[in-house]
């Protein structure tokens, strides 16, 4: 799979999330820490996504055996939140944001099933770079 390709499947991601609906989902740590650890601290909940997350899965990517192993890690991350929340959070029609990765993800190892965790690695660096972006505009939305 080309830089390309992965690239417009980050970019189709941001397709499938209404640009109002990326502020309640993603957090940019840096610009957002304090209000965000303040936030938690009130209400004892992780609402969003920290992009850093993805730099994260990115750098586990790397040391990944199999597919499978990443995917398990979005089940997990998906299974610690509470409906509505972070990686279950609606971005339309009742598609929840780790769906939607995971949707990503086996189209990513259906192409290229001996570097699939290469073009993982890649896709979640770019879906980190995204994610920031995406956080960004919406602070000056």
């Amino acid at each position: 799979m080309t830089k390309q390709e992965l690239i417009g499947i980050v970019t189709g991601i941001g397709k499938r999330i209404a640009p109002e609906k990326r502020g309640e989902l993603f957090v940019s740590e840096k610009t957002n820490e304090k209000k965000e650890q303040q936030e938690n601290e009130n209400n004892k909940k992780n609402r969003k996504i920290g992009c850093n997350q993805f730099r994260d899965i990115a750098i586990l990517c790397r040391d990944a055996e199999c597919y499978e192993e990443i995917e398990m890690l979005i089940r997990y991350n998906m299974s610690k939140c509470k409906g509505g929340e972070s990686w279950m959070y609606d971005c339309g029609g009742g598609t929840m944001f780790g769906s939607i990765v995971l949707e990503c993800m086996e189209d990513i190892y259906n192409t290229d099933k001996e570097k699939c965790t290469e073009n993982l690695e890649l896709f979640f660096g770019y879906l980190y770079w995204q994610s920031r972006i995406w956080a960004a505009e919406s602070q000056k939305g």
